[in-house]
């Protein structure tokens, strides 16, 4: 960090106070609803509606910065960016369950279509009661298997009764038998208490945002008339702010005998695969199985795209024997359980099933959840992809990329990155990835709430944590995992030991290969995951931690161990957009800045080591950069900031699924995956213990044919919330 904490604290003050004087306006309006930084018209008569009881709601997103090239030339930025956003219908939940049964076309209430798209729409809902004397709002936890008829509990005086009788004896409200119930955990008494409501006596109130739909923005004027501004005597600049900016040049891309050129003839960065072998193809599994979700696609079909998917393995340097087929049909959670152990007593390590449904189902999230239960691999290919695969068009494009992300999960390397002929000699190999130089991405990701916004602390869901690191001579090797957190934790905790493990696997890497260092003589994290509020406790308390990881490990040469550290934080909502000076109207690849624009002036904060940069090739819309900060660096030995961006440009081209470069850094991006699966493998656990299956994996794989009595043993609740995966591999590609 540049400059004195002194000056860094009055920045910090003046963006503070800018942010809260530009909200103002909005804030005293009751027909706004404010969610942080974002706020969306609360008048329902300007809605779109949308499907699943959804409409959708016109606004904007507000973020204040402070930029200039010095601390004496520093202003104030205020960026608004319009958003459209899709909220929940607010109204009776029952109407809620009809609109959802018409619209998947269900048959009757039990089609596990209807439960499943209306339990991922719920689960976190806020709803309110209708029938009690002091109505009470809670979020919803699952749904019952069962229907208000079948669903059953112990009265007071131990006689059974079902959940549509129990209300209409008590409340004379007539409750539809056919529908399933909501389930609510609550404290009582020290204890978790589970309770059932029909949908009769809930509703949704208003002002409820769906947190995983795209949005798609509209034009949004900021009004001219603002008091609290002219109060102080700001005033908004409505013209476009200028920075110059320069083009990183990409690093070429090596394969096992060629290499390739980053930039194809059109000037846009992404290059050919074709029939290149990978830099070190996966050792192939000796027992793999292609298993067909239901009636995802027809036998002559898998056997087509299996045959196709060994040809273009063969031709990578990938050899895999002859797979085995087998077809699930029923999709239930315990079935998929059963047969993925089946599988490991079998000897299975690879499980490519070829799914038509969602690709975010239940389904396929209790297929990748078996991962860490039995420890096989597992990927998923749509029906849609199988097909393209087949089709005489762009086939070769879809295997190649199926074939890469395989060979990452089996624990091969695909491509390297050397210096091309921009650069000076050498300068990727030795300057910007020298032996002994250790890349770390950590991201978090907490669970956030449909109705204020922000951490959701009374969800019983944890904060996901995940980490990213590499373990060899090259930066595409990378391994990692994730873990869980208490909610209500602002930083990541447990980090000195995640860090510890991270040094181990690295050093144990190492000792088989003479050519590595024992342990990194340096080490590079990017951090995400962090608003602009609690990036003190980045510097305050995680940074410390990690130095004090490092007195963990060995001595190295008998001295304590001490390498360079610098930790950089990626914002990528920073809200900043960069566009041409001079621009034409056209497709978005062409109105766009190119890959590897870097802005390092006028827009950054002077106060830190910062830069802007867009890595990624943008096919829509406007590009998105991410704003770099660096917050610690080593004393003795600094880095440039033209050695930081062309590093964290470079890694943009490690991703190794895709011939394309990425919008973060690999080890970053590799991170946020893992945050999605710790997030759908607590779910997954989530379903399988709402619907009655709660097991475990078992010690050890048996030689049987059939599953064995015993097969599942119980586990903790401790030892489930942090589930190791320990398989050596990049298994989340």
């Amino acid at each position: 960090m540049s400059g004195d904490a002194g000056s860094e604290q009055r920045c910090r003050a003046l963006q503070q106070f800018c942010d809260i004087l530009t909200s103002q306006k909005v804030n005293q309006r009751e027909d706004q609803l404010v969610y942080k930084n974002k706020r969306y018209d609360a008048d329902s008569r300007r809605d779109v509606a949308a499907n699943m009881a959804k409409v959708i709601k016109d606004g904007s997103e507000k973020i204040t910065t402070i930029i200039g090239n010095t601390a004496q030339e520093q202003g104030a930025i205020l960026l608004i960016e319009p958003k459209t956003s899709p909220f929940f219908k607010p109204g009776p939940l029952k109407e809620f369950f009809r609109e959802v049964f018409y619209e998947v076309k269900a048959r009757t209430t039990d089609d596990r279509r209807f439960r499943n798209e209306l339990e991922k729409l719920l689960q976190g809902l806020t709803v309110k009661t209708t029938h009690l004397a002091k109505q009470a709002t809670f979020q919803i936890k699952s749904l019952t298997e069962q229907t208000a008829g079948q669903t059953a509990f112990m009265k007071e005086d131990k006689t059974e009764i079902t959940v549509a009788q129990y209300f209409n004896e008590k409340y004379r409200i007539a409750v539809d038998e056919h529908y399933p119930c909501i389930i609510v955990e609550c404290m009582f008494k020290g204890e978790k208490e589970r309770n059932f409501y029909p949908c009769e006596v809930l509703e949704v109130p208003p002002g409820q945002r769906v947190q995983t739909q795209e949005q798609t923005p509209k034009l949004f004027e900021l009004g001219d008339r603002n008091e609290y501004l002219n109060a102080f005597g700001i005033r908004i600049e409505r013209s476009l702010c200028s920075a110059t900016g320069k083009l990183l040049p990409p690093p070429d891309i090596k394969y096992k005998t060629n290499r390739e050129s980053a930039v194809d003839h059109a000037g846009r960065r992404q290059w050919k695969v074709g029939n290149n072998g990978f830099v070190r193809p996966a050792k192939a599994p000796s027992r793999w199985v292609v298993c067909v979700f239901a009636n995802a696609i027809g036998c002559d079909s898998a056997r087509a795209f299996a045959k196709a998917f060994v040809g273009t393995a063969k031709m990578h340097g990938l050899v895999m024997n002859e797979p085995f087929y087998d077809r699930l049909q029923d999709l239930s959670a315990d079935n998929i359980q059963t047969r993925a152990a089946y599988y490991r007593s079998n000897g299975v390590k690879f499980v490519l099933f070829l799914h038509g449904g969602e690709k975010r189902s239940i389904e396929r999230d209790l297929m990748k959840e078996t991962e860490t239960r039995y420890k096989f691999v597992t990927q998923m290919v749509h029906t849609k992809t199988v097909l393209k695969a087949l089709s005489q068009r762009g086939s070769q494009m879809v295997l190649d990329n199926i074939i890469m992300k395989s060979n990452l999960k089996l624990g091969g390397v695909n491509h390297e990155l050397v210096s091309s002929r921009h650069h000076p000699a050498n300068f990727v190999e030795y300057t910007l990835f020298p032996a002994g130089r250790m890349f770390i991405g950590l991201d978090m990701q907490s669970p956030g709430s449909p109705l204020m916004g922000g951490v959701n602390e009374f969800c019983s869901d944890p904060t996901v944590i995940g980490m990213c690191y590499t373990v060899g001579t090259s930066p595409a090797d990378m391994r990692g995992g994730y873990w869980y957190q208490e909610a209500k934790e602002k930083r990541i905790t447990e980090l000195k030991g995640a860090i510890c493990r991270a040094l181990d696997h690295y050093r144990q890497k190492s000792a088989a290969d003479p050519r590595r260092q024992r342990s990194p003589r340096e080490i590079v994290i990017f951090r995400a995951g962090v608003s602009e509020g609690e990036v003190n406790k980045i510097v305050n308390e995680e940074i410390p931690e990690i130095l004090d990881a490092f007195k963990e490990m060995p001595r190295d040469g008998g001295r304590p161990y001490s390498p360079r550290l610098t930790v950089i934080l990626a914002q990528k909502q920073c809200g900043i957009r960069l566009m041409p000076a001079n621009t034409r109207r056209g497709r978005a690849i062409e109105e766009n800045v190119q890959p590897g624009t870097c802005v390092t002036s006028k827009i950054v904060n002077p106060h830190w080591t910062e830069f802007i940069l867009v890595a990624q090739q943008a096919l829509q819309g406007t590009a998105k950069p991410t704003r770099y900060v660096v917050l610690h660096d080593d004393d003795r030995n600094r880095f440039t900031v033209e050695q930081l961006e062309n590093m964290t440009h470079a890694l943009c081209y490690l991703h190794g699924i895709v011939a394309l470069p990425v919008l973060r850094p690999a080890p970053l991006y590799a991170a946020t995956e893992l945050v999605k699966r710790g997030r759908a493998n607590w779910k997954s656990r989530e379903h399988r213990k709402n619907h009655g299956d709660d097991r475990s994996i078992s010690s050890d794989a048996s030689d049987s044919k059939e599953i064995p009595t015993g097969y599942f043993a119980p586990i903790n609740e401790t030892r489930l919330f942090n589930l190791a995966t320990d398989i050596d591999a990049r298994y989340w590609a």
